[in-house]
């Protein structure tokens, strides 16, 4: 009898240590895409028919406007599945940067980008296969 309390008690015992729904607060991206979180920033890629557009979020995910975030066009790189350095347009637009590439070139594809804000750097990097929107 003894051993069958023990081990009702053991088997019991087990929810006590569960991890469910205790952990860190999961943030929705605000457009559909794929978040990136840095000190400064968040970022968030996501797919469009002409490449990537990249939205930068305070922590909060408010938005970020992509001049208040500094980029330097010639450090973004954008890789194909073979490592191979990926020719893209980026145009700065008032929400997002767009990153304008042939995205029928490879089937995965690497981008990193790094972004100075409110003094501190970050680098977000995301490896992403084209999608038909």
């Amino acid at each position: 009898m003894k051993t069958l309390v023990l081990f009702a008690i053991l088997v019991l015992s087990f929810n006590v240590f569960g991890h469910e729904g205790r952990g860190p607060e999961q943030k929705m991206a605000p457009h559909g895409g794929v978040l990136r979180d840095g000190d400064a920033l968040m970022a968030e890629l996501v797919q469009d028919d002409l490449g990537v557009r990249i939205y930068f979020l305070t922590h909060e995910l408010k938005p970020v406007s992509p001049t208040d975030a500094k980029i330097d066009s010639k450090s973004i790189q954008l890789t194909d599945a073979k490592k191979k350095l990926v020719n893209a347009e980026v145009v700065v637009e008032k929400e997002a940067v767009l990153l304008k590439f042939d995205k029928t070139a490879s089937y995965r594809f690497s981008l990193t980008i790094p972004v100075s804000y409110a003094g501190k750097q970050d680098k977000f990097s995301w490896p992403f296969e084209p999608q038909s929107n």
